[in-house]
């Protein structure tokens, strides 16, 4: 698939459940992993991620955490375009659907060790990522040394403001600011 859709954006998983769920739930994007888990990331050759746009997605517990960090350092020196992690702070949230749109309200259970086929397994569909995209919501806070790696650009930090979230009920899109009861 990386040789097939050059130009798509890739989000990389740690494992081969959870990518095949990335790609469920991503469809714009290459979902792709590296065998054996993330104690195994360092076997992986990830030059072919070279000038590529990466979200990678560890799985909701310290290992994949940290895994994903080594991750990011090393696609800085292959050369990908950017890097960001997904938002796993998003997935504390139930997605619903509200007269056929993508919402979320508050309750549900993301788990120590949660990865995107637990998403996908807990309802979250193409819509609901579709929805973050464009709230600005998907991509967390990214540690100054794993973003943005443009060719010879400064790095800089991106974050997520405490004041970012919007009360139960309302919903944000790149048409305006929604409520719905």
């Amino acid at each position: 698939e990386l040789t097939l859709q050059t130009s798509a954006p890739v989000v990389l998983c740690e494992g081969e459940k959870a990518a095949d769920a990335a790609a469920e739930l991503f469809p714009k994007y290459v979902a792709t992993c590296w065998p054996n888990g993330s104690n195994a990331w360092h076997k992986a050759d990830l030059a072919p991620l070279k000038n590529r746009k990466v979200l990678l997605w560890p799985d909701n517990d310290p290992s994949g955490t940290g895994c994903m960090e080594a991750v990011a350092k090393k696609l800085e020196e292959v050369g990908a375009v950017s890097v960001h992690f997904i938002a796993l702070e998003n997935f504390k949230r139930k997605p619903t659907l509200i007269k056929g749109k993508p919402s979320f309200t508050e309750g549900d259970l993301w788990e120590q060790g949660d990865d995107a086929a637990d998403a996908l397994a807990k309802g979250w569909t193409p819509g609901h990522i579709y929805e973050l995209e464009c709230s600005g919501e998907l991509f967390g806070a990214t540690p100054e040394s794993k973003i943005e790696t443009k060719a010879n650009a400064p790095t800089k930090r991106v974050s997520k403001a405490k004041t970012d979230t919007l009360p139960t009920g309302f919903r944000l899109t790149h048409e305006g600011v929604f409520f719905s009861s």
